[in-house]
C-alpha cells in the first residue's frame, strides 16, 4: 500500500507525458517522461526499504505469536 502511494507521482508524470498521444492532440512531452524516469529510479530504493521493513515486521510478529502460543507459561509461584 505504501509503495503504491509513493509511486503515485511517477504514475502521474508518466500519464501527463503521454496524454497528448492518447488523446491524439499532439506530441509526447519528453521532459515529463524524463522526470518520471528519474523519479522512478529514486523510488526504487525507497520501495525496497519499505518492503524490507514490512517483511521484517511481519516475520517478527509471526515468530512472537508462535512462541507465545507454543511455549507454556510458567506456573505462578505459591507464596
Amino acid at each position: 500500500m505504501l509503495s503504491t502511494v509513493a509511486a503515485a507521482p511517477v504514475i502521474g508524470l508518466f500519464l501527463a507525458g503521454i496524454w497528448p498521444m492518447i488523446t491524439e492532440t499532439g506530441m509526447i512531452n519528453m521532459t515529463l517522461l524524463y522526470g518520471a524516469g528519474i523519479l522512478f529510479l529514486i523510488l526504487l530504493p525507497v520501495g525496497w526499504l519499505i518492503s524490507a521493513v514490512w517483511a521484517t515486521w511481519s516475520n517478527s510478529v509471526y515468530t512472537l505469536v508462535y512462541r507465545r502460543l507454543t511455549i507454556p507459561s510458567p506456573e505462578d509461584p505459591t507464596p
